[in-house]
């Protein structure tokens, strides 16, 4: 049986493989997108910093008319197709409800999260990958993607593709229905680039960390803009997240007192509007200084918005979001950063993020301040023709309650709702790793100019005990939580910094005593040309886990490993 699967999907390769004809030549399309790890992208980045200048932007995308196009094929319509071995192998401490969350399940006061196997996925080569691409003119892009490629939230405990059953091979790639995965409408021209789809985005200068907007998150379902002018860039974005919830977020998400007045955050939420929209959205907007070429400073404005239907001055690009918030469905937050170049080859920079600040008129019991900052130093150098080498190093703190509301629509997470709408990705709007941790991060890279790259990196993180989505079921003793004037409901609390007033004294210093997690992530990946069209391709992750769980003394170790070819058709 698993001989027969591979054969068919060999059999399909060939059959789709000998309908794609060559590229012609062509012009590099001004609205095409390029990302962190494209060629093309890298060469703009880390070019202006071997000049001795800040690059044009923090941001990326990059639109083909902001990257060089020397050594790069043209952007012509047509199909392309790339084939790779599924040959991967995997063993970690992971199941299945850790790498994506059970919406048919309860929330816990427990969880578990591993961002880190999904960063290994996107390293991995899709076992089939398809790409549609259309311009009908030089400045606007289209582009499709449709691909088998490895579930995200199969990779759990230990197993490999040469041990799948046919049931597995079908429930492991062909039930993946995940993409498109990079998919958009573009178009561009002097000074200002739209796009519309779902693809990655980022901001701020760090490759393993960020504070506003998550640089490691799989895709955004998005619309965005940016407008330059040379030394001023403004870019905007607008983000929707999967609005669906579990029986329990939906109580918590939705829980009001008897009177219709706000249940979790009446010191703050005054408005009593109906508040049973299923809405999920997030922006950003963003802007860049550069006051001398070697020297760019820029702030940042998020916004988080859900339940309820917004005002324009919820979501245009324009407005100050902090002027319009509403505590009831809406989490704000902004960020300040400075990268600078002081010698041609450096680049170092930092960034400030403002969750929540206690203003001077709040009470003592109110939501505590909650911040995250990073710091990052990128050295680059081009030792001959033939080899460049990029090293770098990153530090990252997150408060413990950053990015944490009581509702899952307000708090900073987007949801990507898998295949059958049983499960879903969550994954952090803001750091990588969501709210208390600091992680520190060191990695270097070679490039050759025949294709060949070889990179390796370190991170270690300090994961603290609070997560997103914890929560647990509360039972009434004597006090009457829901004001209902009864004292034997039931109701489900989000673990948040007030959650003793529902689940009783000392239950949050109980949550909290739990000892820190360490992880030690080693991470080894490369590329090597072995003819035109065909590359051998590696993709691993070791990881260390002290304290796994925060558990005291609890010990594990995970395993990832990719190693193929793949084969590429224009």
């Amino acid at each position: 049986m698993k001989s027969g699967m591979k054969s068919a999907l060999m059999i399909g390769a060939l059959a789709i493989a000998s309908c794609v004809g060559p590229r012609p030549l062509g012009a590099q399309n001004a609205a095409e997108l390029f990302f962190p790890g494209d060629k093309e992208y890298e060469n703009r980045l880390l070019g202006a910093i071997r000049e001795g200048r800040v690059p044009d932007t923090n941001a990326f995308p990059l639109f083909g008319q902001e990257v060089p196009s020397g050594g790069v094929l043209p952007s012509r319509s047509g199909l392309s197709a790339s084939f790779s071995t599924p040959s991967l192998y995997y063993d970690s401490p992971a199941t299945q409800d850790d790498l994506a969350s059970n919406l048919l399940d309860e929330p816990s006061t427990t969880p578990r999260a591993f961002p880190e196997i999904q960063h290994f996925l996107r390293a991995v080569p899709d076992p089939v990958n398809l790409e549609f691409r259309l311009y009908p003119s030089d400045s606007i892009a289209f582009k499709i993607d449709l691909f088998f490629n490895y579930r995200r939230d199969r990779i759990a405990g230990q197993d490999s593709t040469f041990q799948w059953s046919l049931d597995e091979w079908l429930g492991n790639l062909v039930g993946a229905a995940e993409f498109p995965r990079k998919a958009y409408f573009a178009w561009a021209g002097e000074g200002y680039g739209v796009a519309l789809g779902r693809f990655p985005s980022g901001t701020g200068w760090g490759k393993l960390t960020g504070s506003i907007m998550n640089p490691r998150a799989s895709w955004y379902d998005q619309a965005r803009f940016y407008l330059d002018s040379g030394s001023l860039r403004f870019t905007a974005m607008l983000a929707t997240s999967s609005a669906q919830l579990s029986t329990a977020e939906r109580e918590m998400q939705f829980r009001r007192k008897p009177d219709g007045s706000s249940f979790w955050d009446s010191l703050n939420d005054h408005d009593s509007a109906a508040a049973d929209l299923a809405l999920k959205l997030a922006t950003w907007h963003q802007v860049e200084w550069k006051p001398a070429s070697w020297l760019s400073l820029a702030f940042t404005e998020m916004s988080v918005i859900g339940g309820r239907s917004p005002s324009l001055a919820f979501v245009l690009p324009s407005a100050i979001w902090h002027s319009a918030y509403a505590a009831g469905y809406s989490n704000v937050g902004a960020a300040l950063s400075a990268a600078a170049v002081p010698n041609p080859g450096l680049l170092v920079s930092g960034e400030f993020f403002i969750d929540d600040v206690r203003s001077t008129d709040e009470p003592a019991y109110s939501k505590p301040a909650a911040f995250a900052w990073n710091g990052t130093a990128r050295w680059t150098r081009e030792f001959s023709e033939d080899l460049a080498l990029e090293t770098g190093l990153e530090y990252q703190h997150v408060d413990r309650w950053t990015y944490v509301r009581w509702n899952p629509y307000l708090s900073m997470y987007q949801r990507q709702t898998l295949t059958g709408g049983r499960r879903s990705l969550d994954q952090s709007l803001g750091a990588p790793w969501g709210p208390d941790y600091d992680s520190v991060g060191a990695y270097a890279n070679l490039d050759l100019k025949n294709g060949a790259s070889l990179e390796l990196s370190y991170e270690f993180i300090r994961k603290g005990p609070i997560y997103q989505g914890m929560a647990a079921k509360i039972t009434e003793s004597s006090e009457d939580l829901t004001g209902d004037e009864d004292t034997n409901d039931t109701l489900w609390v989000p673990v948040f910094y007030d959650y003793d007033k529902y689940a009783g004294e000392g239950a949050l210093a109980a949550i909290l005593a739990r000892p820190d997690e360490y992880r030690h992530l080693v991470s080894l990946s490369g590329s090597l040309p072995l003819r035109p069209g065909i590359d051998l391709k590696l993709a691993s992750t070791f990881g260390l886990y002290q304290n796994f769980g925060n558990t005291s003394s609890a010990t594990e170790t995970a395993l990832l490993i990719y190693l193929g070819l793949v084969a590429h058709f224009e």
